[in-house]
């Protein structure tokens, strides 16, 4: 649902309000074109069955689409379709690409030597090495520090008691 405010310019959902490029050598013969076109079909079916988010990889491409939160279904579908467009357009054989129109984002990557297994899943499906390791530190930190806090408590009452006991003699 959209609302109109008059007075304000209307936008069309698919206005390209950003673009970033970035070009660098892919290599000759790689066939990155039908690699990224593959990825790009995946992700255009992908977001109208997938509630308006989908990242696909291709080989050594990375492709995500997203949508608004208020653009579902066909429309998110042609938004990301348009998208796909637009870059493909923009930044021809550039080895990453991201186009933000006014509904919807549109990312690619080349990676020459693969994409990693944990940027081709869901979010949430899969947790890195890192998160782990930081959560492990994160607690070992914790648990320090309740120690430090606990034994500070114990030397204060324990001075506390000391300085009463003595007193009458």
């Amino acid at each position: 649902m959209r609302f109109e405010i008059v007075g304000f310019k209307q936008v069309s959902s698919t206005e390209l309000l950003y673009k970033y490029c970035k070009k660098g050598d892919i290599g000759s013969g790689v066939g990155f074109e039908g690699r990224r076109d593959s990825a790009f079909e995946e992700v255009e079916s992908g977001v109208v069955n997938g509630g308006g988010f989908k990242a696909a990889s291709f080989e050594s491409v990375y492709v995500l689409g997203q949508c608004e939160g208020d653009l579902v279904g066909s429309e998110c579908g042609e938004c990301v379709k348009t998208g796909l467009e637009r870059v493909k357009a923009e930044c021809g054989d550039a080895v990453s690409g991201q186009v933000y129109l006014n509904q919807c984002y549109i990312s690619y990557t080349y990676y020459p030597n693969g994409v990693d297994g944990e940027k081709a899943s869901s979010p949430g499906t899969r947790h890195g090495t890192a998160k782990t390791v930081a959560i492990v530190v994160g607690g070992t930190a914790a648990a320090g520090f309740v120690v430090v806090i606990l034994l500070f408590t114990k030397s204060v009452l324990k001075k506390k008691s000391t300085k009463y006991h003595h007193y009458g003699g």
